[in-house]
């Protein structure tokens, strides 16, 4: 058996630590890429449901304003449209896992735990280490 030389020692040292310096960067990539990727989801989540708020106020307005003309007075259209929406909001909490819950769930599920492919295989396979 021949001895191997401490040359060989270091740089397999050497190269092992390159290994697990660049495994850490890919982590890190990794966790930023996931991270930037569900922080998009939630602005814009944000964002729709603010502007679908407004619009849902807005039209509430012009439908009590509408209705006003055939009642002849505001107090009978803002009970209708008031009843409306305690409706709509009951049917929202009561069905929230099929609207809500399940739909997001999918989502996130899809953007954490799917593979995202930092480095392409082929780089992979022409850079080893014989």
């Amino acid at each position: 058996m021949s001895k191997a030389s401490p040359g060989k020692y270091r740089k397999f040292a050497k190269e092992g630590k390159e290994y697990l310096n660049t495994q850490y960067d890919l982590l890190r990539l990794n966790v930023l890429d996931k991270t930037a990727s569900v922080a998009t989801i939630l602005i814009l989540l944000i964002i729709g449901l603010v502007i679908l708020t407004s619009v849902w106020i807005y039209a509430s307005l012009i439908i009590i304003i509408c209705m006003e003309r055939v009642f002849d007075g505001f107090i009978i259209p803002v009970i209708i449209m008031g009843s409306a929406n305690m409706l709509i909001l009951a049917a929202v909490v009561l069905f929230r896992e099929k609207l809500i819950l399940n739909p997001l769930i999918k989502v996130f599920s899809k953007v954490l735990f799917e593979s995202s492919d930092i480095i392409d295989e082929d780089d992979v396979e022409e850079h080893e280490i014989d």
